[in-house]
């Protein structure tokens, strides 16, 4: 078993802010996300992912996760490119 190293783990900012930095570096993917994950006239995210499994029915709020990450990594790109610049917090968009 393995011992839990508590001074090894990040903070869901500092998650987020990894994430965004990985995302910004593939313009073509933030692109996508952007594109494909809208919202319908009920205020849920087309996307794909964001539905019932097999089915198409939306089922997650807009704006989803992947809209946001994706939003946060064009933002990013804006401020200074994927390794320039703050990162905002999830919390923060």
């Amino acid at each position: 078993m393995h011992a839990d190293r508590t001074e090894n783990r990040r903070s869901p900012d500092e998650l987020w802010a990894g994430l965004v930095r990985e995302m910004a570096a593939m313009p073509d993917v933030v692109a996508n996300l952007l594109r494909e994950h809208q919202p319908d006239d009920h205020g849920f995210c087309r996307g794909n992912g964001c539905g019932t499994a097999g089915r198409g029915v939306p089922t997650r709020r807009w704006p989803c996760s992947l809209h946001a990450l994706a939003a946060a990594a064009a933002d990013a790109v804006v401020r200074g490119g994927p390794a320039g610049g703050t990162v905002r917090s999830q919390q923060d968009r």
